[in-house]
């Protein structure tokens, strides 16, 4: 497919030799919006497991597991590369930073009773052979070049500051940006640049790790020192509420902890824990944010979900499901997993066509019926969208694990367990897990080196869970 760019014109202060605001048309806005129906997997992924967020070492660990510890092949394929609710609605972005490619999935290549479509190939068809024929989903013709956006209106204008706040076009918003930055216009110079995939792959990276986004990627040479993620100390933002009532949902770990330094070395676990983690990875980065009120330890992130629901840009956008797909985005078809303790709504199931006709080549699924197939017959044989998971419930096989405190995970191995026990007063903690400290877990994934120990162990609410009679209640490893 044709790479494509985007304009954008950076107002640069000269002194400080930083952007201060940048200005674009809808095309540009739709690609920074679309980050927020990202999968973090995919945030990950695309900054070469460079994010500095935690779940980098969930990434690496997904990768590093051997094939006996997932159900079936395709779990490890739905963690690394997972799908998300909006895909086909992005297939329509001038610049997808998941590249500008067709949208495949695979079928059954015998012409079989069951009719099924999977996003993974050679997932395991009823019929017992393996989905490796591989279909596209066909473009829609609706949008219209240069005038409709994905999510936002025709013909607006919007400013973007350099960590990720979108505000329509207008003079008072010019003179307010360079009010609050104390810069007089008779300083200022305009930069126009081009933005390819490339480009914005790097706007992404740098929203992760920095509040200076555009400033990075534009005027920081290759050869400069770019500012890392600073470590600084760590704290939820909304501590966890102690639930007033039964917790029904809950699963059961134990956490092996320093008594001395109040740290977790590391988690001991089934599957079910190990699931609510790598499950992680599949949650779009606007579903983690809502969830979070808005404050993900993700700044630009949490500039541009605030942009979205801000009074600003409430006429901008195209349609009140375009704007959900930003702040509501649901968890994709079959990513569920059996202890699923964060309420969230799966994806629509999508109806997908194809031709029946015998013969027919044609590698292409519409998302309508009744259309003509390039074999000049009607395109009438809907697919059943399958689970590529088979009949598992999660996405990792039924084992004792380990998680470090940074969120390594690996199979529990006496031998890994040696170097990790010779501390002394090391004592073992039973823990319940429930929406509370998932949600505690989730948030310190995002902004902490030590996730465990801060989602777990620096909390009142948390700390009565049965931590806090460490001395009398545990059991000495």
């Amino acid at each position: 497919m044709e790479t494509k760019s985007l304009c954008l014109n950076l107002t640069i202060d000269e002194c400080s030799n930083k952007v201060l605001f940048a200005e674009a048309d809808k095309d540009f806005v739709d690609v920074l919006l679309s980050f927020l129906t990202l999968p973090l997997g995919t945030l990950v992924r695309l900054s070469n497991k460079n994010s500095f967020l935690g779940l980098d070492n969930l990434y690496k660990s997904v990768e590093g597991l051997t094939d006996e510890f997932f159900p079936t092949g395709t779990c490890r394929e739905m963690l690394l590369r997972p799908s998300h609710a909006a895909e086909i609605k992005c297939l329509d972005l001038l610049v997808n930073v998941e590249g500008n490619r067709a949208l495949s999935y695979y079928i059954c290549p015998k012409d079989c009773y069951y009719e099924l479509l999977t996003s993974c190939a050679n997932a395991q068809c009823d019929c017992g052979s393996k989905m490796s024929r591989k279909v596209e989903v066909a473009r829609s013709s609706s949008r219209k070049e240069n005038t409709e956006g994905v999510f936002l209106k025709r013909l607006t204008r919007f400013i973007i500051t350099d960590n990720f706040m979108v505000i329509p076009s207008s003079t008072q918003t010019v003179m307010n940006l360079l009010g609050c930055a104390r810069t007089s216009a008779s300083i200022v110079v305009e930069k126009q640049v081009n933005v390819g995939l490339s480009e914005m792959i790097s706007i992404l990276h740098q929203s992760l790790i920095s509040e200076n986004a555009l400033t990075n990627v534009f005027l920081i040479r290759e050869n400069d020192n770019l500012p890392e993620k600073k470590n600084s100390t760590f704290s939820l933002i909304a501590g966890p509420k102690l639930s007033s009532g039964p917790l029904l949902d809950i699963v059961g770990i134990k956490l092996i902890v320093d008594k001395r330094k109040n740290k977790v070395v590391y988690a001991e676990c089934n599957q079910d824990f190990i699931d609510i983690l790598f499950s992680f990875l599949t949650y779009p980065s606007g579903f983690v944010i809502n969830k979070l009120n808005g404050k993900s330890h993700i700044a630009c992130l949490d500039n541009l979900f605030g942009s979205v629901v801000s009074k600003p840009m409430a006429d901008c956008f195209k349609t009140l499901e375009s704007k959900q797909h930003l702040v509501y985005p649901r968890i994709p078809l079959h990513y569920r997993i059996s202890k699923f303790l964060i309420k969230s709504t799966e994806a629509k199931r999508m109806k997908y066509y194809m031709c029946r006709t015998p013969g027919c080549d044609c590698n292409e699924v519409s998302l309508d019926g009744n259309v003509l197939c390039k074999c000049k017959r009607i395109t009438n044989k809907r697919l059943k969208v399958m689970d590529p998971r088979s009949s598992s419930y999660g996405f990792v096989s039924d084992a004792t694990y380990i998680v470090t405190d940074d969120l390594v995970v690996t199979p529990l191995y006496i031998s890994t367990l040696i170097s990790m026990i010779a501390v002394e007063d090391l004592v073992e903690v039973p823990f319940n897990v429930s929406k509370i400290e998932v949600l505690a877990l989730l948030e310190a994934a995002l902004g902490s080196q030590a996730v465990l120990t801060d989602a777990f162990l620096t909390t009142e609410e948390t700390t009565k869970n049965g931590i806090s009679s460490i001395e009398d209640d545990c059991v000495l490893v």
